[in-house]
């Protein structure tokens, strides 16, 4: 993170800006990940959450005690 002090106002739009994405890219990846969602389910579901997440999960239910501390 950048920090700026005193900046004139000048270059507020300059440092303000977001980064652009490529939606064609990403609109490509997510396709992929719910066709293959859409094929292996729960399993899929497993390797993408281990993926984005870091999590490895043994059950895709949620519990009565895990809803209750929700």
């Amino acid at each position: 993170m950048q920090t700026f002090i005193n900046l004139s106002k000048d270059k507020w739009n300059e440092i303000i800006q977001r980064p652009q994405l490529d939606n064609a890219e990403l609109e490509s990846i997510v396709s992929e990940i719910l066709v293959d969602v859409k094929q292996n389910g729960d399993n899929a579901i497993k390797k993408y959450s281990l993926q984005f997440d870091g999590v490895q999960l043994s059950e895709l239910s949620v519990t009565d005690q895990e809803i209750e501390a929700a």
